[in-house]
């Protein structure tokens, strides 16, 4: 409850694009921010090729 409350109170204070609850325990949580960066970064083609380690 605390925690859901801090987080409304910081959404009023700052201009958020989005928040993400992540659980680094469970894993909870990282797919939706892994499928929200992939979504905000422009396509662009690749810097290298498939073969090279970078």
């Amino acid at each position: 409850k605390e925690l859901l409350a801090f987080l409304a109170e910081l959404d009023l204070a700052k201009d958020f694009d989005a928040v993400f609850l992540v659980s680094a325990l469970k894993g909870d949580g990282v797919e939706d921010v892994e499928l929200r960066v992939l979504d905000e970064l422009p396509f662009s083609r690749p810097f290298y090729d498939e073969q090279q380690i970078t």
